[in-house]
């Protein structure tokens, strides 16, 4: 379940913030979605929300130099040019990969390795209006470009985000994957009995004793290019708690559809799939 902390924190912590500001959230909640990328069987996990980050200055104007950094669940960032609206950050994460145990569909399936993820951001986005701390950007629109390596396959992704009816944040964004990083996750050779649970490639080859694949060669065919697109909504509703801490409902919508050969894949069953959470947030602003 994807955890989207950049919108997150786009809504909790606008560009008017003050000079040498930190802020720290934290949060629990439920995601709903598929048990992978193409299953037609749902799951439902917890999800921990862990972020912290510090803001320098309140205008961005200082070109070159330390503005931002932040810390959480999913990893690490630092913008370290920054202009009005625009920055550009270097970003670290992790990726878990997959594993043959997360669906009766890929057992038998060697595991998709983890690997780390470092890469370039830019953002882009207008200054929100009014101060408040769950208010949504008005009138503005944001857009995030990511380019990372993970575990040696480059991928990429875009995103241009709205609010709607002062209470949403809408997204449409774009997924890319290189050739190795699809092969690994969608590529997948019926076994013959001599080499199975191993790779042939990228391509996993399917162990005997699942004959869900037998005879399928789907793995010479794939190449790099649009992996999928999503849909976003999301929102905070506010709940009445104060003493200096704000607390929120964070809900999130993400319709995210496969395309390309990553659809085309014989482990997909439903090319096309929904994902909800809902996390009670705590956040707090020095």
């Amino acid at each position: 379940m994807k955890i989207r902390l950049i919108l997150l924190l786009s809504a909790l912590l606008p560009l008017s913030a003050g000079a040498g500001q930190s802020s720290l959230m934290l949060g629990l909640g439920a995601g709903y979605g598929a048990e992978y990328e193409g299953s037609d069987k749902t799951e439902t996990t917890a999800l921990p929300l862990i972020n912290w980050e510090w803001q320098r200055d309140e205008s961005c104007a200082g070109g070159f130099g330390l503005h931002r950094a932040s810390a959480g669940v999913e990893g690490v960032g630092a913008a370290f040019w920054c202009a009005g609206r625009a920055a550009v950050s270097v970003n670290g994460g992790y990726d878990l990969g997959r594993d043959s145990g997360d669906s009766a569909y890929l057992s038998g399936l060697p595991d998709v390795d983890g690997g780390a993820s470092i890469g370039l951001g830019f953002q882009f986005g207008d200054e929100g209006e009014g101060g408040e701390e769950w208010q949504q950007q008005e009138g503005g629109f944001g857009f995030e470009l990511g380019i990372a390596t993970v575990d040696g396959d480059l991928v990429a992704n875009a995103e241009v985000s709205y609010p709607l009816f002062g209470f949403l944040e809408a997204g449409i964004g774009v997924n890319y994957a290189d050739k190795g990083r699809t092969q690994k996750y969608f590529g997948v050779i019926g076994n013959n009995g001599s080499d199975a649970g191993t790779k042939m490639g990228e391509c996993a080859v399917v162990a005997a004793g699942n004959d869900n694949y037998r005879g399928m060669n789907y793995c010479s065919q794939i190449g790099g290019g649009i992996q999928s697109w999503t849909l976003s909504l999301e929102t905070f509703i506010p709940l009445p708690f104060g003493g200096g801490e704000s607390w929120a409902v964070n809900i999130g919508v993400d319709h995210t559809t496969l395309a390309g050969d990553a659809a085309d894949s014989p482990l997909v069953r439903d090319k096309s799939s929904t994902e909800v959470s809902a996390a009670v947030v705590w956040f707090r602003e020095r």
